[in-house]
This record gives structure tokens, C-alpha cells and sequence, in this order.
């Protein structure tokens, strides 16, 4: 299951549906204290985040992802604020890798589907 973050109700609908014809099951969000709840209670294999959102954003997710007890499923961010300080800070907080909104889909679900892979491995 892939837990997807993003406080735009038609791009989780657009990732939804992407991901359902990959086969992939998912659960949302629309902010990351939200997300922490649906994180608890369904124990996600990947989150796709993104990073402006009201009440917590990506960035305070990603923080307090980091004092969660471990596993901790990894976090692919997928967000149109793409310069190197908001990438850089990311990494830096645990994203496994940083996709912009301006990619392509396929772009967005190679690492998703990476990040699965090395979840499966961990």
C-alpha cells in the first residue's frame, strides 16, 4: 500500500488512479498530520509527499517521521517547489529521492517502485 500526501484533492486523484492501474493499492492524505494518523493505522510500504500543504508540511512530517519507532516505510517527495535547498533539506530528513511535479509519471513511479524494491530488501 502507498500512502499518498498531498493537500490537492486532483493530484491524489490522479496518483490513485495511476497507481491502480499498476496493480498498487493506496491510501491519502491532504497534510502530514493526517498522514502521521493514516501512517499508524495502515502501516504504509512508501509515502509519496508532498511539501506545501496547510497545518504540517512535508518538511514537519519528514521531521517527525524521524522520531517514529523503526521500520519507517521510505518517502519518495513529489513536489513542485524543485530547487537544490528544498531537495537538499529532504535528503536530509530521510527522503529516499525528490521527483518534481513537473516530471512525468513515469518518473514519479520508477522511484516509487525503487523505493519499494529497497523497502522489500530492508
Amino acid at each position: 500500500m502507498i500512502l499518498i500526501v498531498d493537500d490537492n484533492v486532483d493530484i491524489r486523484n490522479v496518483l490513485r488512479t495511476y497507481l491502480r492501474r499498476q496493480d498498487m493499492n493506496s491510501v491519502e492524505a491532504g497534510d502530514g498530520l493526517e498522514a502521521l494518523q493514516v501512517l499508524r493505522e495502515r502501516a504504509p510500504r512508501v509515502v509519496i509527499l508532498d511539501l506545501k500543504m496547510p497545518r504540517l508540511d512535508g518538511f514537519g512530517f519528514l521531521e517527525r517521521l524521524q522520531e517514529l519507532p523503526t521500520p519507517r516505510p521510505p518517502v519518495v517527495v513529489f513536489a513542485a517547489c524543485d530547487d537544490e535547498p528544498n531537495r537538499e533539506r529532504a535528503q536530509l530528513l530521510g527522503a529516499v529521492s525528490f521527483v518534481s511535479k513537473g516530471n512525468s509519471m513515469g518518473d514519479l513511479f520508477s522511484e516509487v517502485k525503487r523505493a519499494l524494491e529497497s523497502a522489500a530488501r530492508a
